[in-house]
């Protein structure tokens, strides 16, 4: 969950940009949240799957980068 859409629609663009689709999605009740959707499907690979946390862990390493 983010507190900022913002924040969600940047990782959604960033595992776009590393083809992998995760729409983000304003939280369906009255708060200030939103949400990245991930969906994993029998079509995906094994190495697709296996690629999702390091490019999570790129998106946070470049996320804190800009923060300091």
């Amino acid at each position: 969950m983010f507190n900022k859409p913002q924040d969600a629609a940047d990782l959604s663009g960033f595992l776009k940009e590393n083809q992998m689709i995760a729409p983000f999605v304003n939280y369906p009740v009255k708060t200030a949240k939103s949400i990245i959707r991930l969906t994993a499907s029998a079509a995906h690979t094994d190495q697709q799957i296996d690629q999702l946390p390091a490019i999570l862990e790129i998106w946070k390493k470049t996320r804190l980068e800009k923060m300091q």
